[in-house]
């Protein structure tokens, strides 16, 4: 939470010209509002819709394509299985836990797992080894998005899923 990868997903898919899915956006709009879920269904119950819509999304996106996915999903052994077998790389947006949560602070009751500031915490030390096992880490804590941003379309120019930044020519 907080890293910035609904946003970044919104502009890297601008700069490169190619197609945006947002997990949890598709999760809301299919299932309703993901609080709701977690509410009724409980976490292992929304775990189970988030693997299920993943394992439906993945097959047809079109290359090149972005793909953010909810805090959660990575943490998945089938869901990182999915991946590995559709995605050409996953990317680890990486900060520290102070910045993450400046970020979310005003937005913190809205989002099931960030109302107890300790829990989160935990939370956070809990899931950043497995963000590790992603294929890329990227730094993603300055301020500016635009900086994080340059650095994810020289990523996807590397990965040869974009055309060289404008800035290399």
């Amino acid at each position: 939470m907080g890293a910035g990868k609904s946003t970044l997903g919104r502009l890297l898919a601008k700069q490169l010209g190619c197609a945006l899915t947002d997990l949890d956006a598709e999760i809301a709009r299919i299932h309703g509002p993901i609080p709701e879920l977690f509410a009724t269904l409980g976490e292992s119950g929304f775990r189970a819709i988030e693997h299920h819509q993943l394992d439906l999304i993945l097959p047809g996106l079109q290359r090149p394509s972005i793909l953010a996915l909810g805090g959660g999903a990575f943490l998945q052994p089938a869901n990182r299985n999915l991946l590995d077998r559709h995605a050409a790389s996953t990317i680890f947006l990486d900060a520290p836990f102070d910045v993450l949560y400046a970020r979310i602070a005003d937005t913190a009751s809205q989002r099931p797992l960030a109302v107890d500031f300790d829990r989160l915490s935990a939370l956070y030390e809990q899931r950043r080894p497995t963000y590790l096992l992603a294929h890329h880490t990227l730094d993603a804590s300055a301020a500016d998005p635009d900086a994080v941003l340059t650095s994810l379309v020289h990523l996807a120019h590397r990965l040869g899923a974009a055309a060289p930044p404008r800035d290399t020519l």
